[in-house]
Formats: structure tokens, sequence, C-alpha cells
């Protein structure tokens, strides 16, 4: 995994840290959160699959609105995000966030309007879409879905300034999707193969049958030359007589 500081160099490039409004940091080991501070400006930030066990220290980011942290190993510290009060989408899917109670502090972000948790053991408490909804206002969609259980687009993306839109995270019910499709190619294969197998077997099978047919044939033959040489052995004798 590529260090923290040599991703995010390598985004910035030569720009100056208040110029810039998008960051896309996947990748990056364990993130230092003070290196970030001089980002003033920034509207998007990705930090996946970053080793993040808590969000301690998270800066305040007066205009952030899409934050996502998604493939990480968090399990609280949610209250940190209280200091980016413009935040309409949080991406938290395929972390550790154990209960409703470590999700408490995002209803006080009341711009909120997309939250993902899809892949956390939260998402398998009892009444759990209910209770978020209820918690947080402003929210209208929970993990790719609104309140009625319908899908919603509501453009999670997280794009940077360098165009890597095809390495941007999936929304989760796009994930979902993916993933079902996957799973029906594969099994689109398996039924290939077995068809494969079953024509094998078939083919097998009638270079059996011709076998036993050219066998029967030549022992047919074999029969009738006995025959032949039978009458022939009887000819010969009645001839001598």
């Amino acid at each position: 995994m590529a260090s923290f500081d040599s991703i995010l160099k390598a985004r910035v490039g030569g720009r100056d840290a208040a110029d810039v409004t998008s960051l896309f940091l996947d990748g990056a080991a364990k993130p230092d959160f003070s290196k970030l501070v001089p980002f003033k400006k920034l509207m998007c930030l990705s930090l996946n699959s970053c080793q993040l066990t808590s969000l301690e220290g998270f800066p305040a980011f007066e205009s952030l609105a899409k934050l996502s942290l998604a493939d990480n190993k968090i399990t609280g510290g949610l209250d940190s995000l209280l200091g980016s009060p413009s935040l309409t989408m949080i991406s938290l899917s395929n972390n550790r966030l154990p209960t409703l109670d470590c999700i408490k502090p995002l209803a006080g972000l009341k711009s909120l309007t997309s939250l993902d948790l899809y892949q956390n053991p939260v998402s398998k408490e009892q009444s759990y879409r209910d209770a978020l909804f209820e918690m947080i206002p402003s929210l209208e969609a929970l993990d790719g879905e609104n309140k009625d259980g319908e899908e919603v687009d509501l453009n999670l993306e997280i794009d940077d300034e360098e165009d890597n839109e095809s390495d941007a995270p999936l929304p989760p019910a796009k994930r979902r999707k993916v993933k079902a499709s996957a799973e029906g190619e594969g099994d689109e294969e398996d039924e290939d193969e077995e068809d494969e197998d079953e024509e094998d077997e078939d083919e097998e099978d009638d270079e059996e049958d011709d076998e036993e047919d050219d066998d029967e044939d030549e022992d047919g033959e074999d029969e009738v030359g006995d025959e032949n040489v039978a009458d022939d052995d009887g000819t010969d004798g009645k001839t001598g007589n």
C-alpha cells in the first residue's frame, strides 16, 4: 500500500492547497489528518481503503459536501464529522460500526441526505432502517434506497479533479447490481460448461456405438466367410466323390 504522503503529493501536483476542491486519496496507508487541514475549500474527499480505524482528529471543512470512507475498519468517532456542517453525502460502507448509538452523532448534520452503511454490523440490527430515518430527519437515502425501499440515484460517486471517475466508488445499489450481474454471469458460465460436458459425453457415446457397429459388421463378415469356406469344402468333397 502506498504511503499517504506520496499519494497526497501526486494528487495535489503543483496546485496550491487553498485551490483544491476535490481529493481522491484511496489506498493511502493510514492518513495523517493534520496534513489535510490546509485544504480549506475541499468539497469532495475520498479516503477508501486507507486502514482507518477511527475518525478522531478529522479536520473541520466548512464546504465539504461529499465524503467517502468505504472499506476501512472504522468503529466509531463519527462526532468528528460535525465540524463539516455542509456534508450531504457520507459513505461508510464495509466498515465495523457496531450499533445505532455510534451513528447518533450524524443526526447533528442537518444537511445530510444520503448515508451508506452497507456491510456494517449495525445494518443487521432489528428496525435498523426505520431507526436511522427517524434519527436523521434530513435523510433521503440509506444504503442507496429511500424510506420505502426504492432505489434512488443521488449522484453519490466522488470524482476527483484528475479525472479518476473510473476508479470512483460505486453507490451501494449499483454495487449490488454489479455483484448480482457477476453472479449471474458465473451461473451462465457453469451452465455452458455443463452443456459442453453433455455434448462431449454424447459424442463419446456416438463414437462407442459406431465402434460397436463396426465390430458387429466385422463379426458378421467373418461368419459369412466361414460359411463360404464350409460350402466350398462341401462342394470339393462331392466333386471328389
